[in-house]
């Protein structure tokens, strides 16, 4: 940021306009809400150890100093989504905050609790790719562990909330479209086809079941015949 929060004045803002998560703020009060509105995340120590029940795993990482920088940046963003996406079905705003924190939070064997803390993700990426703590994560493997963390655990929090990841850096506009809004399937239609397709096998492989059709047929033709004479009839 270009102020420091005690020198910021409503006179910078007039002259120089901060922009924070897409949005411009000219006006120094509106600007100080949103900004403590928002969610940080930022390195720890003195948690609990990481891994630290996997077998194998002789480092002792109790903070992530130095190396969770990429954990903590994605974790602040999912917790943004997290607030837009939740903030309808929260009258409280503390309690929607406590609620995504809760999500977010460091712990030993929370994951179902806090699908999104650092031992969550770190747990991920050591099972999935045998990557270990301690060293700089690539945005695409964080990205990827959020997506698998939110897939299993996603009734904790936010259940219709659909993560899409782009590993080619660019974003698919179609790809985002086919994840909120998919192409409805006439399952009625698929159903009935179905069961027309199995019932002529049956029949092809069924004599009784032709010859019941055969009957089903000429009692049909009998009766278009009579119809066809009775309106003979009417006419003369």
């Amino acid at each position: 940021m270009k102020y420091k929060m005690g020198g910021l004045g409503q006179k910078n803002l007039l002259e120089n306009p901060i922009w924070m998560l897409g949005k411009e703020y000219t006006r120094l009060e509106e600007f100080i809400k949103r900004f403590r509105g928002v969610i940080w995340c930022s390195y720890r120590r003195n948690f609990p150890r990481i891994l630290g029940k996997v077998k194998g795993i002789n480092e002792i990482y109790t903070n992530d100093t130095g190396w969770g920088c990429m954990v903590r940046a994605t974790q602040m963003m999912f917790a943004e989504v997290l607030q837009r996406n939740l903030r309808c079905r929260f009258k409280d705003f503390v309690a929607l905050q406590d609620a995504i924190i809760s999500s977010l939070i460091d712990g030993e064997d929370v994951h179902e609790l806090a699908p999104y803390s650092i031992h969550s993700i770190c747990h991920y990426l050591y099972e999935s790719l045998n990557t270990k703590p301690g060293q700089w994560f690539k945005a695409s493997q964080i990205l990827l562990s959020v997506e698998a963390m939110h897939n299993k655990f996603r009734k904790v929090l936010a259940e219709d909330l659909e993560v899409a990841v782009f590993l080619e850096g660019t974003i698919y506009l179609d790809q985002i479209l086919d994840k909120v809004c998919p192409e409805p399937k006439n399952e009625f239609e698929d159903i009935s086809l179905k069961d027309y397709e199995i019932s002529v096998e049956e029949c092809k492989k069924d004599p009784q079941s032709n010859e019941g059709l055969d009957t089903e047929n000429k009692t049909l033709n009998a009766a278009e015949e009579a119809d066809d004479a009775i309106s003979d009839t009417s006419s003369t």
